[in-house]
Formats: structure tokens, sequence, C-alpha cells
């Protein structure tokens, strides 16, 4: 049976690749933080907090910035390969 601290440890490891994921598919579609930020209706801070890494988004909020980048929440997992 795993630790808290091994599960904790899990999750961010997957956050990171998420966060990865998001990045590489920003860059490679051309889309701003500013643009998720507008049309995901997410704050600046929010946006700004996971991609610097500083916080995980609920479930809610990756999809709303998968919507933005045009996939879907399975192809980002599959990118991040979570």
């Amino acid at each position: 049976m795993k630790t808290k601290k091994e599960i904790e440890k899990n999750a961010g490891i997957k956050a990171d690749k998420i966060r990865l994921a998001v990045k590489l598919t920003m860059k490679c579609k051309k889309i701003s933080a500013y643009r998720i930020n507008k049309e995901a209706a997410l704050s600046r801070r929010t946006v700004g907090l996971f991609l610097a890494g500083r916080n995980s988004p609920r479930l809610e909020t990756i999809i709303k910035i998968c919507d933005v980048l045009g996939i879907t929440v399975e192809e980002l997992m599959e990118k991040a390969g979570v």
C-alpha cells in the first residue's frame, strides 16, 4: 500500500506532465495564455499559476483549457503520458 507521501508525489508528477503537454500544445497551435484566459473565462491568476507550476487546476478548468486548445481531455492525457 502506498503512503500518503508517495501518492502526493505521483500526483505532482502527473500534474507536471499535464502542464507540459498544455504548454507544448499552446506553443504548437500558437495560443497564448491571454487567449486561454479570455476564451475559457478563467482568471489570469488561475492560468498563470497553473502554467508556472504553482497550482494544480480542477478538472473543470482542464476541460475549459482543452476546449480553447481544440483538443479533448483524452488527447491531452495521451500527450502527457498519463
